[in-house]
């Protein structure tokens, strides 16, 4: 070979090893990128990763349970979304775990999803629950109210009627007597009295029951010895004592009725005596006064 073809071949050698040797620096210089790249790709990936659990986190943190055992459900899933977050931190990111904690997250993210929406709907339950148990509190407390307004008006009408059906007395009076034969005979002498006739007069009325009239009378002497029978009656645990126990024919009709009391004559004394006329129910109902010399 010449040397002139050997200078050239030369120079054709050299052109292509130069050719050669920047095409290797560029191979390396764009596979050292694409490495730094894929780096900084995987990293951005863990710290989304991260925010993505600390924000479910949050979540769960701020859901109220509406009951014990979805209360331990919300607290599971919480401590697998913790677990997998110190997991996350603990580990460089590298592509083949992100791929696996990706697939972890997408499922803790529906798990999340499928446990609010029950609790939701739960709450829906709950608040419709409290709504027609406040309905029924409404319902019963009108109820109530009613029922007390009813309870007075029934009171009201009761006290109404039993003011209708209570017997109206007047006339009522006292005189003494002596007695000569069948006959008695008026006197203002204590000493001739042997008797105390006393009359009342029981009024009308078309509301009260047809029946024989309970009365009682009680007779004071001026000293306020109790005089006549002494009949005593049991009364809210108290004994009461009366000069005498009536039984008067009632047919809705005013009716006068009198009755002479035998006297203990050493009772009798010159003043004013006291009369009393008291109901069935120990009502006192008329009182008046005679005098006696």
């Amino acid at each position: 070979m010449s040397p002139k073809s050997s200078t050239i071949s030369l120079s054709i050698l050299s052109s292509v090893l130069a050719i050669l040797l920047l095409g290797l620096a560029a191979y390396t210089y764009n596979d050292y990128k694409q490495h730094l790249l894929n780096n900084e790709d995987l990293a951005k990936e863990k710290l989304a990763m991260e925010s993505e659990l600390s924000l479910l986190v949050e979540k769960y943190e701020n859901v109220q349970a509406l009951n014990s055992v979805m209360d331990n459900h919300l607290i599971e899933s919480k401590k697998r979304i913790v677990r997998l977050l110190d997991t996350i931190r603990s580990n460089e990111p590298k592509l083949q775990l992100l791929i696996k904690f990706r697939r972890e997250i997408s499922a803790l993210k529906e798990e999340k999803l499928r446990l609010f929406h029950i609790n939701d709907s739960l709450a829906r339950e709950n608040d419709l629950i409290k709504g027609n148990l406040n309905k029924t509190a409404n319902a019963l407390n009108q109820s109530k109210n009613l029922q007390k307004k009813l309870s007075k008006e029934n009171t009201k009408l009761t006290s109404i009627v039993h003011k209708k059906k209570e017997l109206a007395f007047a006339n009522l009076k006292g005189e003494a007597v002596r007695v000569k034969g069948n006959r008695e005979y008026g006197t203002k002498k204590a000493k001739k009295a042997q008797r105390i006739k006393i009359c009342f007069t029981i009024m009308d009325n078309i509301y009260s029951i047809r029946e024989d009239k309970l009365v009682y009378l009680k007779l004071l002497n001026p000293n306020n010895v109790l005089l006549g029978d002494f009949v005593q009656e049991d009364f809210q645990g108290d004994v009461i004592a009366y000069s005498s126990k009536q039984f008067v024919p009632y047919k809705n009709e005013q009716v006068d009725h009198c009755v002479s009391i035998k006297i203990d004559t050493r009772y009798l004394t010159y003043g004013t005596y006291t009369l009393q006329l008291f109901s069935a129910e120990h009502e006192l109902k008329k009182t008046t006064t005679f005098r006696l010399d």
